[in-house]
């Protein structure tokens, strides 16, 4: 098939032509597994497979369109074959029991395929691990706490999930690399941006201070250049330009993100990027954190919720962070235009700024009340009152600069609540037939109200100079709240990795040598624990690098000594033979004593073979 035409059908449910064989669900393409249900020391194996849509051709239908009793062939094509590809003679597949089937039925086309099953580990998707753990004197960073690992040197702009997986210990390397990324400057970013087709390069470098690229790949004369392509040669990841030359260095990888890397040094990495497109863009915030420079016992009643004006700004890659600073009084800002027309531009208590730009962020004011949007007409809760009412909505305009010129752009819609309920429980709702004293509090149209002067049936407003009434808010004068916002990676972000923090070893302690375990204990033989009738074997874990592990009967008569020395694992088996080197007579069923040495200190525990 070409790449243009699309097959129009998801690869899910019952399969078509062999309903026995379920397809799955439509999730997309899987790249890890972590199987958790797991014991120490048992072997298991795993083969992978993957389903294809398959081909279907065309179906025929007679039909007398005139009525004249002259019928003829209509021809249906299958929309999952958008290019009407027939198929081979013979089609040959694998059935779920891995036997050959082989059928000569053209017409039909391709079924849905199963990928062969591995049978080996000469197979890509066959393989056989035993779960263990690492020696216990070495350290590696969590998994979840990759910053420890991915050091960002430069500031970067993105602040998606970065993790990896210690894929292959043989591979790990002593190695200093940089990850750096290399994206495009979209026709509708903002502030040069360069957010879109991000990509990153990995090279190896000296060190993390002068970050030099360890091996050269091209070389090119500058004079041999034109500026594009100087420019060009130059936005590359660790392009160097000196004694008129252009250096590119020896890249290892090139990887997509939001996608589990190739093998790199004997680990398998993933950053994830803030998704390309998603479903409902404008209606999803992405707030990372909110710092509040607030009262600590109030600001837990805020709900602050920021989302992209629509779709097409948040393909725009709006990275940014925005403070909003507070006032006891209406005024610090003024709306730039408010949803209905009859209404004068409302005073707002706080104003907004982008923290990344220093400009002042210009604010529409949606006049729809407390718990309603346009549609759900509720005067009671500060519809149309012609004020700003907590949780209504607010639009943001800002100046950016775009493709060289200012430009105006609608980038987000804000909503910031608090709960009344909570901070004032006991707030009486305004009556108008009761007689209100200065410094009285009330709660009227969702909002605060404290009276500055005596009335009776004046209900408060704040758009008339004369009101008895004036607003007030659950924040003190200069109070404020940053919004840190998700952002995408852009050019230029990196990270150094020292790849020697991986399994660094340190002397082993008291209490990780405490930690070394039999397993399984009790032994019992005919458990089919990775065993023979010929080789039978358990298994030390939690070791350290090195260390040496002799076992005792309970009366203490050596039954076997053996030395254990690796770089990274933990585990050591042995085969329940005595004398050296483990090749005398199989032992009897009893209580056993072990002993752990390394350096000065000693482990002594006790496990038992059952027959």
């Amino acid at each position: 098939l070409s790449s243009d035409p699309k097959r129009g059908e998801e690869i899910s449910g019952p399969d078509p032509l062999n309903p026995r064989i379920n397809l799955g669900e439509n999730s997309g393409l899987q790249y890890t597994f972590v199987d958790t249900n797991v014991f120490d020391g048992i072997e298991y194996t795993y083969s992978i497979t993957s389903y294809d849509v398959g081909l279907r051709t065309f179906s025929v239908e007679y039909v007398d369109e005139d009525s004249n009793g002259v019928y003829e062939a209509d021809t249906t094509w299958s929309e999952s074959n958008p290019d009407h590809f027939i198929g081979p003679d013979t089609l040959t597949y694998y059935d779920l029991d891995d036997s050959l089937n082989v059928q000569a039925n053209p017409t039909r086309g391709f079924p849905s395929l199963e990928c062969p099953r591995g049978t080996t580990q000469a197979d890509n998707n066959f393989v056989t691990v035993i779960p263990g753990y690492f020696a216990s004197n070495i350290t590696f960073p969590e998994d979840d706490d990759a910053g420890s690992f991915f050091v960002d040197y430069g500031g970067n702009t993105g602040t998606g999930d970065i993790s990896y997986i210690i894929a292959d210990t043989d591979s790990l390397t002593d190695e200093v690399l940089k990850f750096e990324i290399q994206a495009d400057l979209g026709a509708t970013a903002v502030e040069g941006m360069a957010a879109d087709n991000p990509l990153l390069y990995v090279y190896e470098i000296d060190d993390s201070l002068s970050q030099t690229p360890v091996e050269i790949d091209t070389i090119y004369a500058v004079g041999d250049l034109d500026s594009t392509q100087i420019d060009s040669l130059m936005d590359l990841p660790g392009a160097d330009s000196s004694n008129a030359q252009i250096q590119i260095p020896k890249y290892i990888i090139i990887s997509e993100l939001n996608e589990v890397s190739d093998l790199l040094a004997g680990i398998r990495y993933q950053f994830e990027n803030l998704p390309e497109t998603i479903a409902g863009a404008g209606d999803d915030a992405f707030i990372e954190s909110v710092d509040f420079s607030i009262d600590s016992l109030v600001f837990a009643y805020y709900e602050i919720n920021l989302k992209y004006f629509n779709s097409n700004e948040y393909k725009r890659r709006l990275n940014f962070d925005y403070k909003i600073e507070f006032s006891t009084d209406l005024g610090l800002d003024t709306a730039l235009s408010t949803t209905f027309p009859q209404c004068t531009l409302p005073a707002l208590p706080f104003k907004i700024t982008n923290m990344s730009t220093g400009k002042k962020v210009q604010l529409s004011h949606a006049d729809w009340g407390a718990e309603s949007d346009q549609g759900n007409n509720d005067p009671s809760l500060g519809m149309m009152d012609c004020i700003w009412t907590r949780n209504e909505e607010l639009t943001f305009t800002e100046l950016f600069e775009v493709s060289g010129e200012d430009t105006y752009v609608s980038s987000f819609k804000l909503r910031l609540d608090y709960d009344v309920e909570t901070i004032l429980p006991f707030l009486p709702d305004w009556e108008s037939g009761k007689t209100y004293e200065i410094e009285d509090g009330v709660y009227y149209k969702a909002m605060i109200w404290e009276a500055v002067s005596s009335s009776q049936g004046v209900a408060p407003s704040a758009t008339d100079e004369d009101n008895p009434w004036i607003l007030e808010f659950p924040w003190d004068e200069g109070d404020s709240v940053i919004i840190h916002l998700e952002k995408f990676f852009v050019d230029g972000d990196s990270w150094v990795v020292d790849m020697s923090k991986l399994g660094k070893p340190h002397e082993v302690t008291q209490d990780e040598l405490e930690q070394v375990t039999v397993v399984p204990n009790p032994y019992i033989v005919h458990s089919l624990f990775n065993e023979t009738p010929n080789n039978r074997k358990l298994r030390f874990t939690h070791l350290p690098q090195q260390c040496r592990i002799s076992i005792y009967t309970i009366t203490g008569e050596l039954v076997t000594s053996f030395e254990y020395d690796e770089r990274y694992e933990g585990n050591a088996w042995w085969n329940l033979r005595s004398g050296n080197n483990q090749n005398g007579n199989e032992v009897s069923p009893g209580l056993y004593i072990f002993l752990i040495e390394t350096d000065d200190l000693q482990q002594i525990g006790k496990f038992a073979i059952v027959r």
